[in-house]
């Protein structure tokens, strides 16, 4: 019992602390609406009407109650610090659920009365915090939450079930039954029910349910089922679907999870858009000892898989192998792939060979050992946490704390648009979903991948990529107003373009993002000049408010330093070399381990000529998170000004093995190696470098001199 407890403490004591931060979910603004609009008029229409490009595409809501649930605990249209405290409570509800449910099943619930044994309490600490760093990415308040819940039940009463009939437990299965909440049977109709008004993930219920009823039940020997088995599968997978069907969406509904899945062909690269449809080991940057851990937990998985195959059961290992295949494709399977790896370690064998190993007083010291591990674990971890450390390193923007995640929503861009009903609106999708929640602007459109078709979403991402074209695609779609959040990220050029354009005024800046609003050019010799200085003004008064608001004595240095790098992004957009130059060096120095902050001040080093300062910055980023590769690869340009060819090949290789997609990479690594000298070296980089970049003259003219022997520059 002590062992139990101690175990379920410590895992829901930082299951709490992971979950515990500023609202950064980009959806929620959404199922916020979607919410509010259901309790209006009942089941949204089949088609996505809040757009103004595509207000006619197919679309279904297959979350309906979970907006009810996001709409009851939400802010009601008020994106202010206090109004989101109830979306925060929720989230840590119900990731304390999800832990629970992992903590209760599988004999912990016995443990805790005092029977079972300690040394598997032991194992399950250590096992449970492990699938915490695999689960905490994805702690963000989505309805992907009850899923993780559901399932973990989905998997326990399926294989109870399958006991039952392999046992002769029950003289057969009736139809009464298959509704009854006392059954096991009745409890998967009513659990898939619930789950299907949420989250479309419980499309994979009636699969996961026939696999667990047709194969063997945990313990027992492989061998085909029996006529009564199948007949039990077969009825209690087709009330599943029964229950699937009884949504708002009927029979329409269950096609839902193939169109989602259609959406990513067309020639529409969604993956280098939305970070969570990167592949997880492909995502640089970010999430460096998640990504170890998950590396780690395939062999610690294939090792339980091997040694007690028959005591886990064909379901949970079926389970784990598919989720792990899925993380390889998407970075948003990384929540049901910690699930699943819970579920299979649970079931796991570790303990009773240990106990076999070792002895019981062997087993004792064990068990001191594994609670030892698990308390250490927990406090240093807590710690990181509580101090944003941990964040810094795996590259995250999520701090620790409540309220509204720093310089994160464009909140005054959209209480400007809050007076323009109807206004056709460009949002990037980190401003999309605020404006659906907050205002009742159309916008061009939102994250939700499936409502709308691959040719809208390649059109995005030529506006994404800026340029006269960027800016004809506004035109031609008639577009009123270009709200984008976070201005320094992947739309910078684009803000660049609007800041510069005499066709599109900044209506407002702050330091989570801009409003421009079209504007047509006033007469006059000097209208150009007076709106850009307007302009300027703008983005030089919201500059010196974030940068004052960053250096409130209460921030924390990581918060502190995002507010100075948004400061220096709007200092930036109005030419104020110096005021930025001051920011980034104050963001460096508030906060020594904030990877973001000392790489971009060290880009400010580089380009004002000073290698030597710019190295020691790039060389802290780099250490700050293991998982960037930019830092690497200035390091290795800095290198390369000062003459140490061989030391800068080192940086530019270390480059390539964080993000082996980088062109630039493999094609510094072969400038640099041929300058050291080594030509089969700089030969193999090229070679590389051409086939991410085939149309490359000059590597291809460095590579033939290198074939040929002959000197090269």
């Amino acid at each position: 019992m002590p062992a139990q407890a101690l175990t379920a403490l410590i895992v829901m004591t930082l299951a709490c602390v992971l979950s515990w931060h500023p609202l950064e979910d980009l959806d929620i603004w959404f199922h916020d609406r979607a919410g509010a609009d259901f309790m209006a008029t009942g089941p949204l229409p089949a088609q996505n009407h809040y757009s103004f490009t595509e207000p006619t595409h197919a679309w279904l809501n297959h979350e309906w109650a979970f907006q009810l649930l996001a709409h009851a605990a939400g802010p009601h249209g008020h994106a202010t610090e206090g109004a989101v405290a109830g979306w925060n409570l929720l989230r840590l509800l119900l990731a304390a659920a999800i832990v629970a449910a992992l903590l209760l099943g599988d004999g912990g619930l016995r443990r805790l009365r005092g029977e079972g044994s300690a040394l598997a309490a032991a194992w399950h600490g250590p096992l449970l915090l492990g699938s915490l760093t695999l689960l905490w990415p994805r702690l963000l308040l989505r309805p992907e939450l009850v899923s993780y819940v559901a399932l973990v039940f989905l998997v326990r009463w399926t294989e109870d079930l399958r006991t039952d009939l392999s046992n002769d437990g029950m003289v057969g299965l009736h139809a009464r039954d298959l509704v009854d909440p006392r059954h096991r049977a009745g409890r998967l109709f009513w659990l898939t029910l619930v789950w299907a008004q949420c989250h479309g993930f419980s499309a994979a219920a009636p699969l996961l349910v026939a696999l667990g009823l047709l194969a063997p039940a945990p313990g027992q020997a492989l061998c085909l089922p029996n006529g009564r088995s199948l007949r039990a599968a077969g009825l209690v997978v087709a009330a599943t679907l029964v229950a699937l069907v009884a949504t708002p969406n009927g029979l329409q509904g269950l096609a839902f999870p193939l169109r989602a899945i259609g959406q990513f062909g067309g020639g529409a690269n969604l993956r280098n858009t939305i970070a969570e449809l990167a592949p997880l080991l492909r995502t640089p940057d970010m999430l460096g000892l998640t990504t170890a851990f998950f590396e780690a937990s395939l062999a610690v998985g294939a090792a339980m898989v091997i040694a007690g195959w028959r005591r886990i059961g064909v379901l949970r290992i079926v389970l784990w192998l598919a989720m792990a295949a899925a993380t390889f494709s998407s970075q948003r399977a990384l929540g049901p792939y910690g699930i699943a790896f819970a579920l299979l370690g649970l079931r796991g064998t570790l303990p009773n060979a240990l106990r076999a190993r070792f002895g019981s007083r062997g087993a004792g010291a064990l068990v001191c050992a594994g609670a030892a591990t698990g308390l250490v674990t927990a406090i240093l971890w807590g710690a990181a946490v509580t101090s944003d450390r941990f964040y810094l390193a795996e590259g995250v923007t999520r701090r620790f704390g409540n309220g509204l995640a720093t310089a994160q929503y464009p909140v005054e861009a959209a209480a400007t648009l809050a007076g323009r009903p109807g206004a056709h609106v460009f949002a990037n999708l980190g401003a999309s979903g605020l404006l659906l929640g907050t205002t009742r602007a159309l916008p061009f459109v939102d994250g939700r991948t499936e409502a709308y078709s691959p040719v809208l979403w390649r059109e995005y991402l030529d506006i994404k990529s800026a340029g006269d074209r960027a800016l004809s695609l506004l035109d031609a779609r008639q577009v009123e107003a270009v709200c984008l959040a976070n201005p320094g990220g992947p739309f910078a050029a684009l803000a660049a373009d609007l800041v510069a354009s005499h066709r599109w005024n900044l209506a407002a800046a702050e330091g989570a993002g801009l409003l421009f609003v079209r504007e047509t050019l006033p007469f006059g010799p000097d209208a150009a000049e007076r709106m850009e200085t307007a302009k300027r003004a703008v983005l030089l008064e919201a500059a010196d408010r974030q940068q004052a608001a960053a250096r409130t004595p209460s921030l924390s240095p990581a918060r502190a330093a995002d507010g100075l790098l948004a400061a220096a992004t709007l200092y930036r957009l109005a030419g104020a070399d110096d005021q930025r130059r001051e920011c980034l060096s104050a963001a460096a120095a508030r906060s020594p381990r904030h990877a973001l902050a000392r790489h971009n001040y060290g880009n400010q080093l580089l380009a004002d000529g000073r290698p030597d300062a710019a190295l020691v910055e790039f060389r802290a980023a780099a250490a700050a998170n293991r998982r960037m590769a930019g830092p690497r690869l200035n390091a290795g340009v800095c290198l390369m000004k000062l003459q140490q060819p061989a030391e800068a090949a080192r940086w530019f290789a270390r480059a390539t093995r964080v993000d082996s997609q980088s062109f630039e990479a493999w094609a510094n690594l072969a400038v640099a190696r041929n300058a050291a000298g080594d030509r089969a070296g700089a030969l193999s980089a090229v070679d590389r470098a051409l086939a991410l970049s085939p149309a490359n003259a000059r590597l291809a003219g460095l590579r033939d001199s290198l074939r040929r022997g002959a000197p090269a520059q």
